[in-house]
């Protein structure tokens, strides 16, 4: 569906026009950021004159004093706000009647509009999760994911990745939306590390050091610089399998405590400890053809789906272009080197 497919439709629906202060914010907005650029204060401007012109998207919560929580138009709803406007014009979505049916409109708004971080993603996953949770309370990680999948037309392991972002407390989610930390951070340390742990060490483990505790630390170590790279996680499963095959996992465990305790012991620290008492060395980052095809497969087909003219960050923008200059520079090298 064409953004303006969208609009068409939303403009055969009923609008009903209520005070701006009936509607609350909707706390798991990625988009609700309440500073004011000037794109804020262009908008605020036009508000004041002529009113909020799209309606916004709410639904209903049955509380008498704000009956409604936003989905979409934070931005507008702020300028009116602060415009003093007296009334605003929504459409309300039947989430509860139709819970799939608004995830799929909400992705279609905001994927039209510009180009999404995958924390923005995560955050907007959320509130849709947790309906599905509330709806279904046996329901399965695996089936949740393959629901998410279905309905939003992202792949399952961009599905399971933005989930894995949601583990992470508020205040880290944060940084990442303000790119004060790479989101690639947060999945590695999830997927190669804390659910490893989860599969393979005693329960007594997390007794010791909850899964919270353990991102935190390992979010700490990312911000002085102390994972080196994203990839600085990749060889631990490896490594886990074989500790596990020569009975030697208490091994791997008691350093994954100092890597968690010791804020100055790295990932590289681990590993070169791991290596003195396990046969790993060939775990040890050796870069290979065949992985080497993989990443880049990988990185051309989500360069294929994004759309730089949908990304409204400049910075970020910028960052795009720059990195996108070295790697063509790099490319260049090895072709050259053959």
């Amino acid at each position: 569906m064409s953004e303006k497919e969208v609009i068409e439709e939303k403009k055969e629906e009923t609008i009903r026009l209520v005070s701006p202060y009936e509607i609350d914010f909707n706390p798991n907005n990625p988009r609700g950021q309440g500073y004011e650029d000037k794109d804020f204060i262009a908008l605020e401007e036009s508000v004041r004159q002529y009113g909020v012109m799209v309606p916004l998207i709410v639904y209903e919560t049955g509380d008498k004093d704000r009956p409604y929580i936003l989905l979409d138009g934070e931005r507008r709803l702020r300028a009116a706000q602060k415009a003093k406007r007296e009334t605003v014009p929504i459409h309300i979505l039947d989430i509860k009647r139709n819970k799939n049916e608004g995830l799929k409109r909400m992705f279609q708004i905001h994927m039209l509009r510009e180009q999404w971080e995958p924390m923005a993603q995560a955050q907007a996953l959320k509130f849709y999760v947790d309906l599905m949770k509330n709806e279904d309370k046996s329901i399965a990680e695996s089936g949740l994911i393959n629901k998410i999948s279905e309905i939003t037309k992202m792949d399952r392991k961009t599905v399971e990745d933005r989930l894995r972002l949601l583990r992470f407390d508020k205040d880290t989610q944060t940084k990442v939306l303000e790119d004060k930390i790479d989101d690639s951070y947060l999945v590695q340390i999830e997927q190669n590390f804390v659910e490893q742990l989860d599969k393979n060490v005693s329960r007594d483990f997390f007794k010791e050091h909850p899964k919270e505790e353990i991102r935190k630390n390992l979010i700490g170590k990312a911000e002085k610089g102390l994972l080196g790279t994203t990839r600085a996680f990749f060889w631990v499963p490896d490594a886990i399998m074989i500790c596990k095959k020569l009975d030697k996992i208490a091994i791997f465990a008691s350093l994954a405590k100092k890597l968690i305790e010791d804020i100055e012991y790295t990932v590289e620290d681990l590993k070169n400890d791991l290596a003195k008492k396990v046969p790993i060395h060939t775990l040890t980052g050796r870069v290979t053809s065949s992985s080497i095809i993989k990443n880049i497969n990988k990185l051309c087909s989500q360069l294929s789906e994004f759309d730089i003219s949908k990304e409204s960050n400049q910075k970020r923008k910028e960052g795009v272009i720059v990195s996108l200059k070295k790697l063509r520079d790099t490319i260049e090298q090895v072709i050259n080197n053959k």
